[in-house]
């Protein structure tokens, strides 16, 4: 008999892992949507990221704005799109670490 109610007890985690992973594909599809915007310091060049870390655009105020300024604003911009991953993946798993969903 309790080989049974381990039985169940499976069938409801999986129904329950089902539910998570729904919900977890809902969350990337709206962080695709969000998008970041990371500056260099000296706010020469802006990156646009999106919320699953793809750069959108890098503009600048300069003709030849310096590699150091770019990567510091698309390094800003992602930073910005992994904390709200973090904190998206948070809510939906209510604070338990789910490494790898991103």
């Amino acid at each position: 008999m309790s080989m049974f109610g381990s039985f169940g007890q499976l069938a409801g985690m999986m129904k329950d892992f089902q539910a998570l992973k729904q919900k977890i594909e809902v969350m990337k599809q709206e962080l695709a949507q969000l998008e970041f915007r990371g500056v260099s310091q000296d706010g020469t060049v802006t990156a646009v990221v999106t919320g699953d870390c793809f750069v959108r655009s890098i503009t600048s105020t300069t003709s030849s704005p310096d590699p150091k300024s770019t990567a510091e604003a698309v390094n800003q911009g992602i930073a910005q799109a992994k904390n709200a991953i973090s904190q998206k993946i948070s809510e939906a798993t209510g604070g338990l670490p789910m490494p790898g969903l991103f």
